[in-house]
């Protein structure tokens, strides 16, 4: 395990002790709430296959994710960082959602429930994060609270953050034609078409036009690519689907093939 992922483990594990305490309610672990909480814009998508065999990612998962991509990105020198920093907020960015649960923020062709407690609130998802994770640091530790105010803080760590963050979400598409390509080989089609919101999501050509992104450019190109999926889904392999260069080739099959889909 790299040097990056120990401190991560190590910031997750501190995360971990942290619970809620509220009348009448008893406690609520954080982490433990947070590896039930499925990823909406997954669900949401998924359910319209009708393939019980698919498991949805959970915001725990999301959180490993992301720690993977940052761990890649530093063990090539694309990124630097503090990297005690860049881990602290992985760990804390998405802790709010106990609370606030998950929404899918570039959803134009599905609709959640307008029962669902996610369709209840007014103000904008960062306002609510914001309020969410003030009331989680009144019960943090020392440490914890150190983490949390790191998110209020600009920084290099927060960028790298921010990148890694609007990727994940197709990434993890491209990880589930991965584990689950006996599933969805035979529904590549109904796959991409459910999944469009993803590769169609306007902040990855944001992120292409982005100077200081210029080192994934051609990666989210390739990505976001549904003729890409296809191939992928029909021949199993990522040498088959598009030239790319071996750089660009070998932190895909990482990302795709060489990082788990699920961390519980």
């Amino acid at each position: 395990m790299s040097a990056f992922l120990e401190k991560f483990e190590e910031i997750l594990n501190e995360a971990s002790t942290m619970e809620l305490e509220i009348a009448n309610m008893g406690k609520i672990n954080i982490i433990n709430d947070l590896k039930k909480i499925k990823r909406t814009g997954k669900k949401i998508r998924l359910e319209k296959l009708n393939c019980k065999e698919i498991k949805v990612t959970t915001i725990y998962d999301h959180i490993n994710s992301i720690a993977r991509t940052a761990d890649l990105l530093i063990s090539k020198n694309l990124v630097n960082c503090d990297e005690s920093k860049l881990a602290s907020i992985i760990v804390y960015h998405d802790l709010c959602e106990v609370l606030i649960t998950d929404y899918p923020r570039h959803t134009k062709n599905y609709k959640v429930s307008s029962n669902s407690l996610m369709n209840a609130f007014e103000v904008d998802k960062k306002i609510r994060e914001e309020y969410a994770t003030n009331f989680l640091w009144l019960f943090a530790n020392k440490k914890q609270k150190e983490c949390f105010d790191l998110l209020k803080q600009e920084s290099n760590e927060k960028n790298i953050l921010w990148l890694i963050d609007k990727i994940d979400p197709i990434i993890t598409i491209w990880r589930y034609m991965y584990v689950y390509k006996k599933q969805l080989k035979t529904l590549k089609n109904e796959y991409i078409e459910v999944m469009d919101d993803f590769f169609t999501n306007p902040v990855l050509n944001k992120i292409i036009e982005m100077s200081e992104y210029r080192y994934f450019a051609e990666i989210i190109r390739f990505l976001k690519d549904p003729n890409n999926a296809k191939q992928y889904l029909e021949n199993d392999n990522l040498e088959k689907v598009n030239d790319l260069n071996e750089q660009d080739k070998e932190i895909i099959k990482t990302l795709v093939e060489n990082t788990k889909l699920f961390w519980e």
